[in-house]
């Protein structure tokens, strides 16, 4: 089953916000109805000790305020004590002012009728951020809108982000997701192993993003190698020597499987380790009679032939085998690209990599 890499579905960027600001707001509306029920018991008092300027004794004073006063209009109350009266103002903010010598305690007692009110009002903005997350409906995520970095949210932005069609069966289409993240926005594979050249290399003509136009991967030549990386090997004069280091074709080719027809074993292989399966370029202890061969110089260069050069795979090998499965699926769902046609379709110094760089698409 043929799926395209991009879907319909994503949230709009106000849809997005309201969502964001949804998740936000419960904890804190949460919050604010917890300490009003509290509040309901008439365990939260305030304790207010007055400032020694004022010269207050220790006393322990009750604010009596009516059923019905109006609580944040009316600044004066009276506060009965023990064998006398004293005026209090703004009981809101706490602050007790007398004539005599007291220290007091005062419990703004809050009036039933705000009380409920305080509450109402908690639980309509509770229900109204529920029904928020509840109506908008969840799509696809967009690059930089920030929703989170769980799996699946990696998933679904590294299907809309994939810059050619894909071929996946439904089953694998999280794994796909998650190898296109991994492969397009979290490392940048296409940089090395595009097939193009300057000034545009991995983009399209007219969508290169250094050159301040909008940005679109040019899909004719999407991980079909050929980047020439120059050489590894040295001589005793430190002289550049042997084969030129080409980055591969990792489409796959006409068996359905990565880079080439390798299956994840073999893949998994390479990542973990570097080994060259392919042979490019093996080891020579002496100095070179074969071109392509890579000659170690102890100590100095002891480059191996063996492994991989330039590409970074001591870097993937701390992946886990579930992140190189996701990619090894993904390499295996984009277009196979057949690359050159024969070794003379290459530059000199690539031609001996053909093998590496052609697929037998048909």
């Amino acid at each position: 089953m043929a799926v395209p890499s991009a879907e319909t579905g994503a949230l709009s960027a106000g849809d997005a916000g309201v969502r964001s600001a949804a998740w936000h707001l419960i904890p804190l509306l949460a919050h604010g109805y917890i300490v009003g029920y509290i509040d309901r018991s008439n365990i939260g008092f305030a304790a207010l000790t007055m400032s020694r300027e004022l010269g207050l004794s220790a006393t322990v004073a009750v604010l009596r305020v009516g059923r019905d006063t109006p609580h944040f209009q009316r600044r004066v109350w009276e506060c009965t004590l023990p064998m006398r009266t004293v005026s209090v103002t703004s009981c809101a903010a706490g602050a007790v002012r007398r004539e005599s010598r007291l220290r007091a305690v005062v419990g703004c007692m809050r009036s039933t009728s705000m009380k409920k009110r305080i509450r109402m009002t908690l639980g309509v903005c509770v229900g109204l951020a529920a029904a928020l997350l509840t109506f908008i409906p969840g799509g696809r995520v967009v690059a930089g809108d920030g929703t989170g970095d769980d799996e699946q949210t990696l998933a679904e932005l590294g299907l809309a982000i994939a810059p050619v069609p894909l071929t996946y069966s439904a089953k694998d289409k999280d794994l796909v997701g998650l190898g296109s993240y991994l492969v397009n926005a979290a490392g940048d594979c296409n940089g090395c192993h595009t097939g193009g050249g300057p000034p545009n290399f991995n983009y399209a003509q007219g969508f290169n993003p250094y050159f301040g136009q909008p940005e679109k991967v040019d899909p004719s030549v999407y991980l079909s190698g050929g980047q020439d990386f120059g050489q590894v090997a040295i001589d005793a004069n430190f002289n550049p020597i042997g084969p030129h280091i080409i980055a591969r074709n990792l489409t796959p080719n006409k068996t359905g499987r990565a880079e080439g027809g390798n299956t994840f074993d073999q893949f998994r292989q390479i990542l973990r380790h570097g080994t060259d399966l392919d042979h490019l370029h093996p080891p020579c202890a002496t100095a070179p009679s074969n071109p392509n061969c890579l000659f170690a110089l102890p100590v100095i260069n002891p480059v191996d032939g063996n492994l991989l050069q330039v590409m970074p795979w001591p870097t993937f090998s701390h992946m886990t085998d579930h992140d190189l499965l996701a990619i090894y699926k993904y390499l295996s769902a984009i277009p196979c690209i057949e690359g050159p046609a024969t070794p003379a379709d290459l530059p000199p110094t690539s031609q001996y990599a053909f093998t590496a760089l052609h697929n037998d698409c048909h």
